[in-house]
């Protein structure tokens, strides 16, 4: 059985109304030791994440971001000069459902290059997960994830009998 999303997101996720400010968002963050926050609309539906990246670029300054236009990459420049949380949010937002693999997330977390994503059910945030809680599957007990992977590749091979295959104990 594979740990899935649910087990290790953090379920009282922080969110935010696209009319949040970008003071309040850099209040929100500090004080909830957060370093993005998805933003919600009036149904509770994820419209995007703003995080500490996005609001850094205002720090960066608008004559600095000005060449961006010929970049292509005029969303940053849009960004910096942003005042709400919709102005500063990164969208189509990338997000999980909490019934799905912690591997799965894992994959598109890095395919994605974020560090939290929010897990939705039927387009409702219903938790948050970052990378450190997808590392939590490895704080258990060696030989429980020893017993998990050698269920997979029994399992995974058709024919196989579970009671042919040992699992090596680890030398001292």
């Amino acid at each position: 059985m594979s740990t899935q999303v649910k087990d290790v997101m953090t379920i009282d996720a922080v969110a935010v109304a696209g009319t949040a400010s970008y003071k309040h968002l850099i209040e929100l963050m500090r004080r909830e030791r957060i370093s993005s926050v998805p933003v919600v609309d009036g149904a509770g539906h994820v419209s995007g994440v703003v995080s500490e990246a996005d609001l850094l670029l205002k720090e960066v300054g608008l004559d600095a971001l000005t060449g961006l236009r010929a970049t292509g990459r005029r969303g940053e420049l849009a960004k910096a000069a942003g005042l709400t949380a919709a102005d500063l949010m990164t969208q189509p937002v990338v997000t999980i459902g909490p019934e799905d693999s912690v591997g799965e997330a894992a994959r598109r977390m890095h395919a994605y290059g974020i560090k939290h994503m929010p897990v939705g059910h039927d387009g409702e945030l219903v938790g948050i997960v970052s990378r450190i809680d997808l590392l939590n599957v490895f704080d258990r007990p060696d030989q429980d994830i020893r017993g998990e992977i050698s269920e997979k590749i029994v399992t995974g091979w058709p024919g196989l009998d579970p009671k042919a295959v040992s699992t090596p104990r680890p030398s001292a």
